[in-house]
């Protein structure tokens, strides 16, 4: 899974990085 993340961080536009931070943080 963090190498699929790795990948798809060049391809997550900046508005959804904050989304996707939280997300990360929510799971964790």
């Amino acid at each position: 899974n963090d190498l699929a993340l790795c990948t798809d961080f060049e391809k997550i536009p900046s508005v959804d990085l904050y989304s996707f931070a939280e997300r990360a943080k929510a799971y964790r």
